[in-house]
């Protein structure tokens, strides 16, 4: 929440260098919601922190191996997936393992959209970033 208020205020100080640490650290304890508004906040400001963004992409990739593919596709919201993907990308952080993985849960709703449950969005399809608190 504190990243997301930094971002949302256009904060980039000292502060968010902090935050960016801190979650750094508690990155493989959060859930798929924190960690896509944290690197989306991140994004927004346009902020590069390494350690953040390879921790948020350790912790995504865990969940992945953690669980199966079923499991992992229903703690990843369409939401979730399409703002990490749009964080990394805009910050230009290449993670052939991470989208490889939002691909595969993508693919996994999409599918479960054919068959009618609800998913992607066109906000979600075009790369805008959607933000759970507006």
């Amino acid at each position: 929440m504190v990243a997301w208020a930094a971002a949302a205020f256009g904060a980039n100080d000292a502060g968010t260098e902090a935050v960016a640490t801190a979650f750094g650290t508690l990155a493989g304890a959060a859930t798929p919601q924190q960690l896509a508004t944290t690197a989306r906040a991140f994004a927004k400001l346009g902020t590069l922190h390494l350690r953040l963004m390879d921790a948020t992409a350790d912790a995504v990739l865990a969940m992945d191996k953690s669980d199966s593919t079923a499991d992992a596709v229903l703690a990843f919201k369409p939401q979730d997936v399409a703002n990490i993907a749009w964080a990394f990308a805009k910050l230009g952080c290449k993670k052939k393992k991470l989208f490889d993985f939002l691909s595969e849960v993508a693919r996994a709703h999409l599918k479960q959209q054919q068959q009618g449950a609800d998913a992607y969005t066109p906000q979600h399809m075009v790369g805008s970033p959607v933000s759970p608190f507006h």
